[in-house]
Formats: C-alpha cells, sequence, structure tokens
C-alpha cells in the first residue's frame, strides 16, 4: 500500500493536494494505529486544471496525523461505525468553515 506524509499550512509542490487547511484523525475499528483522517485542503485536478478547496476522508496508519495517508484508495468506513463518522464529519466541516 502506498502512503503519504501530510504536512498541516505547508505548500506542496507537486501531486493532488496543494495545501491541508486542517485534519482531524479519528480511530477507526480497522485495528492498531488505524485512523480516519479528515481534511479541509486544497486540490488541484489536471482535468481541467483547476484548483478547489475540498473536505474528504482518508485512511491514516500511523498514531501521527499526517503520517502513513493512503490517497490511492477509498475510506473504507466500517458500517458499525457509520453514523459516529460521517456526525463527526459534518462536525469538522462546520467547524473548519468557521476557521475554528
Amino acid at each position: 500500500m502506498d502512503t503519504v506524509t501530510l504536512r498541516l499550512h505547508e505548500p506542496v509542490e507537486d501531486g493532488v493536494y496543494r495545501a491541508i487547511h486542517s485534519w482531524e484523525p479519528v480511530e477507526s475499528g480497522h485495528g492498531k494505529d488505524i485512523y480516519y483522517l479528515f481534511l479541509h485542503a486544497r486540490v488541484q485536478w489536471r482535468t481541467p486544471p483547476c484548483e478547489e478547496d475540498i473536505f474528504t476522508i482518508v485512511m491514516q496508519y500511523s498514531p501521527t496525523p499526517g503520517g502513513r495517508v493512503a490517497l490511492r484508495q477509498p475510506a473504507h468506513i466500517l458500517a458499525s461505525e457509520a453514523p459516529a463518522v460521517l456526525k463527526a464529519f459534518a462536525t469538522f466541516i462546520d467547524r473548519s468553515r468557521k476557521g475554528a
């Protein structure tokens, strides 16, 4: 599995993610040191070339925020955790929009 290290508030020269505005790791039931990582980021899509602010959920395989993040696969949210994760994600979006 390919993973990357993301850094908060640091420009990224290449790749889709241009800047991570905020993040929040949330424990998952997938196993030790596996988290859902909520992201508010600036991305650049190549077709057509444009930049947008987005919210997304990715998987993180490290207890360190931004460490060992899988960007090439979708976040697999366990059905039993989905209501709590989605509620926490909605709260994260509200806080990020307010700049908190």
